[in-house]
């Protein structure tokens, strides 16, 4: 399976539990207030893309933007992956060839614009912990995106495979795809079915070893 739908390095492991209190005591990333309006527009965000989403708190934020602080190399290897797939979910919906299905497309769009922007939650400039805000988004938003990101990677690898054998990839779309895709399933049958049986008419010859 394309690394991209592989199970990644954990984000901190404060994160997706549910907030202890009403008012965390901790509000600052470095010198960065996490404010408690664009904090209060977050969550708002995380549960149009899942409503089962617990709030999270300004204290969370900060003790995992410090867990990302004290474990650098897993730490950026988490959030370098989700960046991926936030690029794929943004190159899905601009590839002309492909139709997203309708039910992915608004929770889609919302984690690209969210990723663009360089001053959210927690500033991208910031060293270190500026894409944390944007890998838990991303976190969020994937389940429910994953099997049409899965389908679209795999629409990019058999329209490679088409203009490699010399066709062109204008014009190919969702519907070139499927036909494609059923077509290889019918090959893969076919292989199957004949290394389960021989093409040699009769019983199969004895040979032995003198």
């Amino acid at each position: 399976m394309n690394a991209l739908l592989a199970q990644l390095h954990p984000l901190p492991a404060e994160l997706p539990r549910p907030a202890h209190s009403a008012h965390g005591r901790r509000h600052r990333i470095g010198t960065h207030e996490i404010n408690e309006q664009s904090l209060a527009l977050f969550n708002e965000l995380l549960m149009k893309l899942d409503l089962r989403q617990p709030q999270l708190e300004r204290d969370q934020l900060v003790t995992a933007a410090r867990d990302v602080a004290n474990r650098p190399d897993s730490s950026h290897a988490a959030i370098f992956e989700r960046m991926r797939r936030a690029a794929a979910i943004d190159r899905m919906l601009r590839d002309h060839g492909w139709t997203p299905a309708d039910q992915v497309v608004p929770s889609a769009q919302l984690v690209v614009e969210y990723v663009r922007r360089a001053n959210d939650l927690i500033p991208d400039a910031l060293p270190m912990v500026g894409r944390l805000d944007d890998a838990i988004v991303v976190d969020v938003a994937w389940p429910a995106l994953a099997p049409e990101v899965g389908d679209y990677i795999d629409f990019c690898r058999l329209r490679h495979v088409e203009t490699a054998l010399g066709g062109t990839a204008d014009g190919y779309d969702r519907d070139s795809w499927l036909a494609a895709r059923r077509a290889e399933a019918r090959l893969l049958e076919h292989l199957q079915r004949v290394g389960a049986q021989t093409y040699l008419s009769g019983p199969p010859a004895l040979f032995h070893v003198h």
